[in-house]
């Protein structure tokens, strides 16, 4: 049975959690993107990040078997 690893990184970070027993593929994919998105948005709420992107893949190993982008942009306040 695969032991899936979550790796996640921008330009200013990169984090990997130790392997899993995740359902299926699709499931670390989920978790992975459910992560990324989570991430993102604190940078943006939180840190004040107008952009920022995310790579979020899942690893079999030290294989990449699934990499997924996410990108958030927001239009704040002082933008209007």
């Amino acid at each position: 049975m695969p032991r899936f690893s979550i790796r996640l990184t921008n330009s200013e970070f990169q984090s990997q959690d130790d392997p899993s027993d995740y359902a299926s593929l699709e499931h670390a994919v989920q978790t992975a993107l459910g992560s990324a998105v989570d991430i993102a948005r604190d940078l943006v709420n939180e840190e004040g990040e107008r952009s920022v992107t995310i790579a979020a893949s899942v690893l079999d190993d030290d294989k990449v078997v699934a990499r997924r982008i996410v990108t958030i942009s927001a239009i704040l306040p002082d933008d209007e």
